[in-house]
């Protein structure tokens, strides 16, 4: 890379001739690390505590438990679950329904962190009602 000298205040105009100067690599080089720092700049930065609520709000079941509930479900349509099969969906209900609950509680948790509304929180994460 070859050095640039830049004075200790220089002018965006004197920065882009700076630049018109350089090979492509080292341009390419200063592109993309400016393109980052915009968009760190840009993009929404959450506290730790929003973080800590952020993955109870994405808590979920996992993709076998999840897969095994719409199985069962499918088999309780089909009228064909056997009583243990039963139990474990009516478990598996329940898990899903305390996920649910956890999500809601973190969600009113969210939106009291940054004074604001459960809609607003709702509407900023894309996050629609339930449908009932």
């Amino acid at each position: 890379m070859a050095p640039i000298r830049l004075a200790a205040q220089v002018s965006p105009e004197d920065f882009l001739r700076a630049i018109e100067e350089m090979p492509d690599q080292d341009l390419i080089l200063v592109v993309t690390r400016a393109l980052a720092v915009r968009a760190e700049r840009a993009a929404p930065h959450l506290t730790t505590g929003e973080s800590a609520v952020m993955a109870r709000i994405n808590a979920a079941l996992s993709p076998s438990a999840r897969a095994r509930l719409e199985e069962l479900t499918s088999k309780r349509k089909a009228e064909t679950l056997t009583s243990e099969e039963y139990d474990e969906l009516i478990r598996l209900t329940d898990d899903v329904e305390q996920i649910d609950a956890a999500r809601a509680r973190a969600l009113t948790e969210l939106a009291q962190l940054r004074h604001t509304t459960l809609e607003s929180v709702m509407h900023d994460l894309g996050i629609s009602r339930p449908g009932h």
